[in-house]
């Protein structure tokens, strides 16, 4: 006895299946896609901001970064779980060691990882400006300066490069102990090309919170950015405030250097 098929029926079970299909489809909820940036490195920290590349469908899930020594890191690592503003602090670490870094979303036990990233810490704070790595140490790297003497026009007028304008100052003052010289004379950590930082350069250090539970504490810092033969521009630690303020009067310096 032969079976013969029921055009009518296959065409509605078809359909069926296909409307099934498309609806669990349409339920089916979607993580996000999340991206990592390193903002900031340091002795025992590393500062990564956290970005979603397309947003996904999931509710009441959790986010965070995990990172570790080895590839691949996973829950089980070191967790550092969600921050209001995006800017993840890995605390605890070695000095001088490179940390793989993923970042994670989680609904229940139900984790999801991104792509890793590495950064490495060094005995210095470091952050990337402008495609260059800049270094500042940690502690004993401030010194109480008058930025001139004499209210001289430098040419020292760069908003970014903190080195060139330390050239100029010292070229056109040289007989004078002034911030720029002080950071042109120092030798540390084995290291003799150290500089005054432009106001841009201190911009991205006080923006990316370099200053915040260190050493440095808050106060002003001079920058190499002149405005005229009077005036120069210094920076608060605290709030990023800035003041266009007499080159005659002492505030804090702070040396940086080029690590490329």
């Amino acid at each position: 006895m032969s079976m013969s098929l029921n055009p009518m029926r296959f065409r509605y079970t078809l359909i069926l299946l296909a409307v099934a299909t498309l609806f669990s489809c349409s339920k089916e909820e979607k993580y996000p896609e999340l991206f990592l940036e390193v903002r900031l490195t340091g002795p025992d920290f590393i500062k990564v901001s956290l970005g979603v590349k397309e947003t996904g469908t999931v509710t009441g899930a959790s986010y965070g970064v995990v990172a570790s020594q080895s590839p691949n890191p996973n829950k089980d690592d070191i967790l550092v779980r969600f921050t209001s503003n995006g800017v993840y602090s890995i605390d605890g670490l070695e000095t001088g060691r490179t940390y793989y870094i993923r970042p994670v979303v989680w609904l229940d036990n139900d984790y999801h990882y991104g792509e890793e990233i590495t950064a490495t810490t060094s005995q210095f704070i470091e952050l990337n400006f402008n495609g260059q790595v800049l270094q500042t140490p940690i502690s004993g790297n401030l010194s109480s300066q008058r930025w001139s003497f004499s209210l001289t026009f430098t040419g020292a007028n760069s908003d970014t490069d903190g080195k060139s304008n330390t050239q100029k100052i010292v070229s056109k003052l040289p007989n004078e102990t002034n911030a720029a010289h002080y950071c042109n004379n120092l030798f540390r950590d084995g290291f003799g090309d150290w500089y005054l930082p432009s106001i841009g350069e201190l911009r991205a250090f006080v923006q990316q919170g370099a200053f915040e539970n260190t050493a440095f504490g808050f106060t002003f810092l001079w920058s190499s950015t002149e405005i005229n033969a009077s005036n120069a521009i210094r920076i608060s630690t605290a709030d990023g405030t800035e003041q266009q303020i007499t080159k005659q009067i002492t505030t804090s310096c702070l040396c940086i250097r080029k690590k490329n």
